[in-house]
């Protein structure tokens, strides 16, 4: 979830507590100024009738016409003190339901007779207003919270467009190119420093890594004089009369060691070349005809290990590729398909129009597969050396889908690249 969505949807639930709480603290508190306001009138209409009554009997005939706004007893018997005010409901002739008033009880004693007298106010004219009153607030909060809302989101994006930027500079950036990063200025102090500082810091990794691509290339390149010297003395020192068979055996694994160690410098220049996308020039590349000129380089190997080989080109398959990369690729895959393989073993490779497929029997690998194409990755007591870790970054450089996977019951490796 971006910032300014979590942002704006943490104030959302803010907002919307903060509209809940109000709309209910504004409902009660009107009821109560409402209540209280009443209480104000019927207290005064109490003085009133305690006036008019003090002066004559004539507001007791009054009330048959007050539409039980008041209503006066006389009692027969001395009465206490009394004064209580609350809510009833009186059945309504006019409208035929019950309506709901606010009344003031209260006993006095008036010109030595004691009386029993109510002063009534209609609640519902009045309370009645409450509720649009509320649904009114509640619309006009509603229409500020979406307002602040949408605002805080515009304010947020004008405010956080400077890092966008910065952002999208930095994922389009590659170390393989000559130019500086350019971050811009900002008239934000923190994103002005933080600038500053991944400038600094990406001028630091692009020389560490000029620094550490200048010594690969120098020391693959420094080592092929001394191991070729090598290689030729061992040789001719193989070709002495002389030589006992222990000497000749120990110079023949020294010769044998020489082979892999100029083999990894060359990988190891290959997979620098390959990771700094120095191969540049591509061509219409026929992949099951390249398929057919590496199996016959490699058909010596094949009967040694008497492996059968099965080619199905259900479609024709054309790419647009480096012909050095493309051969690379399917030498490799082919290569590792016959290494790991067992004796009278078979090896199945299907073309397809968006694909091959290379698949190999073997026996069960003893790694992760997620690490198959680390470099220098073991399994059975065997190392995958350079050659996958090759593979999957020339597919990774020509936007090539590789996938690996092993049918236990059948002991079937199998290797499928899917071109895009």
């Amino acid at each position: 979830m971006k910032l300014i969505t979590q942002k704006s949807y943490y104030l959302l639930i803010v907002y919307f507590f903060t509209l809940v709480l109000v709309g209910i603290s504004f409902y009660y508190v009107t009821n109560y100024v409402i209540r209280e306001e009443f209480n104000k009138i019927l207290y005064h209409r109490k003085y009133l009738l305690i006036k008019q009554l003090s002066k004559s009997d004539s507001i007791i005939k009054y009330q048959n016409f007050s539409d039980h706004l008041i209503f006066i007893q006389e009692s027969p018997v001395s009465l206490s003190p009394f004064e209580q005010i609350n809510d009833t409901l009186i059945f309504d002739q006019n409208e035929q339901k019950y309506l709901q008033y606010r009344q003031i009880h209260f006993t006095q004693k008036i010109r030595g007779n004691y009386y029993h007298m109510y002063a009534r106010r209609l609640l519902i004219e009045s309370e009645s207003l409450a509720g649009p009153l509320l649904i009114l607030i509640i619309f006009l909060f509603l229409a500020l919270l979406v307002t602040l809302f949408f605002f805080n989101r515009w304010v947020s994006h004008k405010v956080w467009k400077p890092f966008y930027v910065t952002l999208s500079k930095l994922r389009k950036y590659q170390l393989k190119q000559n130019d500086a990063i350019s971050l811009p200025k900002t008239n934000i102090d923190e994103f002005d420093e933080l600038n500053e500082v991944l400038g600094i810091m990406m001028n630091r990794i692009k020389h560490d890594f000029y620094l550490l691509k200048e010594f690969t290339e120098n020391t693959s390149h420094e080592l092929q004089t001394p191991l070729a010297v090598i290689k030729s003395k061992i040789e001719l020192l193989m070709q002495a009369d002389n030589l006992t068979n222990i000497q000749y055996k120990y110079l023949s694994a020294s010769l044998a060691s020489v082979h892999k160690l100029s083999k990894l410098n060359d990988s190891l220049g290959l997979l620098v070349k390959i990771e700094n996308n120095q191969f540049h020039n591509f061509e219409k590349i026929d992949v099951y005809q390249l398929i057919e000129s590496k199996l016959f380089n490699y058909e010596d190997l094949l009967q040694i290990k008497a492996i059968e080989v099965i080619k199905e080109k259900i479609d024709p398959l054309e790419i647009m590729m480096n012909p050095v990369l493309a051969d690379i690729l399917i030498e490799n895959l082919i290569n590792n398909a016959i290494k790991h393989n067992i004796v009278d073993g078979k090896i199945i490779i299907n073309v397809r129009s968006n694909g091959i497929t290379i698949a190999n029997t073997g026996n069960e690998l003893t790694i992760d597969t997620s690490l198959l194409f680390q470099r220098f990755s073991k399994a059975n007591s065997q190392s995958f050396g350079l050659g996958l870790s090759i593979v999957k970054e020339i597919c990774n450089q020509n936007n090539i889908e590789i996938s690996y996977e092993y049918i236990k019951e059948k002991h079937w490796h199998t290797m499928t690249l899917r071109f895009n």
